[in-house]
């Protein structure tokens, strides 16, 4: 918990209080740099590391775009757009949010897609929301048992894992906006 002069300071309190002109570059800023720690976690798994630019630059636009989509949407909301505009941009960050799911990441998207309805739309019956939450930790728990059964359990193990949930917890988290009923 986070306090800032006495009072109680949530993230969610902070994105509230950022001044809109900072949300699409903080959202291209973020993407790229968890798009270059995604693949630094990604060379850290890899059993047989292999550096190539394209792939390096593919992750890093297609975690920027994915960011920058769905911050679009954020300052879209935050705004007040019109629900026809906030609901055309929600439509254009899914595309964009597609490019994060290509090649090997492409595994992830039905952990994302879950995971994100599951977690965001709140209004929606509590057992289908913990269906799609449970469903979105198969493919987790299935890599996780790979990444196990190629290093083995120690502490590079636990850091390899729990980067990984960080990573997908983040790429999560950014959909809120597109994700979440709008409000009224």
């Amino acid at each position: 918990m986070n306090y800032l002069r006495g009072r109680l300071v949530t993230t969610e309190a902070w994105l509230q209080n950022l001044k809109p002109g900072f949300i699409i570059p903080l959202g291209l800023f973020g993407g790229l740099t968890l798009g270059v720690i995604a693949r630094l976690w990604m060379r850290w798994i890899s059993t047989d590391p292999e550096f190539t630019w394209g792939g390096t630059i593919g992750i890093l636009v297609g975690f920027t775009l994915f960011f920058t989509a769905h911050s679009i949407v954020f300052f879209a909301v935050r705004k007040r757009w019109s629900r026809l505009s906030t609901m055309i941009a929600r439509v254009i960050a899914l595309p964009f949010s597609l490019l994060l799911f290509t090649a090997q990441g492409a595994v992830m998207f039905p952990t994302v897609v879950t995971g994100s309805l599951a977690a965001w739309r709140k209004s929606w019956p509590r057992w289908v929301r913990v269906i799609l939450g449970m469903a979105s930790l198969v493919m987790p728990f299935i890599l996780i048992k790979d990444i196990v059964g190629d290093f083995g359990w120690s502490i590079a193990t636990i850091g390899r894992i729990v980067l990984f949930a960080l990573i997908y917890g983040v790429v999560i988290a950014i959909t809120q906006p597109t994700v979440a009923k709008l409000p009224r």
